[in-house]
């Protein structure tokens, strides 16, 4: 998961400059941002599963 993470965030990074330096049109510059969001809320909530998971492991112990 954090390659994944890592994969992700330089592939925003290099777009956001791409937008940045005009190459990209406001529309997918928008469209881009949406795509980062949706992952990012895909991402805590598999983060947050596992905290919830782990929480309950703990408290059977």
């Amino acid at each position: 998961m954090t390659t994944q993470l890592a994969s992700r965030t330089a592939s925003t990074n290099a777009s956001n400059q791409s937008a940045a330096s005009g190459l990209l049109s406001p529309k997918t510059y928008q469209v881009a941002q949406q795509l980062e969001y949706l992952y990012l809320e895909a991402e805590i909530d598999v983060l947050l599963r596992q905290l919830q998971s782990l929480k309950s492991q703990k408290v059977s112990s």
